[in-house]
């Protein structure tokens, strides 16, 4: 098998799953399985921990296993266009991260756990249907890229706004 391979793209296909064997490939850094209609990621997704690239957006995801956490080296995350409707607690596992998107989703709630992610530069929570977000994210000081467009969020709490003043929010949340 190829058990030095790197880089794997898988790219706009019509995969539904993957073989098994793609989680014995234990060297991978990037895997691009973008623009499929993939629904469900096994517990085996965590045999890839040298993976720091992995971007799955355009896909059919609901949900993601807790075996995520163990993805620990991933510094970029693209889970954009799915349909994802939570995320496990364990994304707070992810501390190497440094780019997630999570755009256009069906996200109604970000657990408190995101604010573990002390590393993020960028994160994208634009469409989806938060109504609120957790004063976590106030741990997140290193953003300097913060998408929250096209949601249901009518204020932001005044600890958020503070942290984020340099990010561009939409000026109408900070409101009183």
């Amino acid at each position: 098998m190829l058990s030095n391979l790197e880089y794997l793209r898988l790219k706009d296909n019509h995969l539904t799953s993957l073989p098994a064997e793609i989680y014995e490939l234990t060297n991978l850094t990037e895997l691009d399985l973008s623009v499929n209609k993939i629904s469900n990621l096994p517990p085996e997704i965590s045999n890839l921990i040298y993976l720091v690239y992995l971007y799955l957006s355009n896909n059919d995801l609901g949900s993601l296993p807790p075996e995520f956490r163990d993805l620990a080296q991933l510094s970029e995350l693209d889970l954009s266009e799915n349909g994802l409707t939570s995320l496990p607690l364990e994304i707070g596992n992810l501390t190497d991260l440094q780019i997630l998107f999570l755009s256009n989703n069906n996200l109604s709630k970000v657990p408190p756990e995101i604010g573990d992610l002390t590393n993020l530069v960028i994160l994208y929570l634009d469409g989806n249907q938060l109504s609120h977000l957790p004063l976590e994210l106030a741990k997140l000081t290193n953003i300097s890229e913060l998408q929250l467009t096209d949601n249901l969020l009518n204020t932001m709490p005044p600890q958020l706004c503070a942290v984020f003043s340099e990010v561009v929010i939409p000026q109408s949340l900070c409101t009183p």
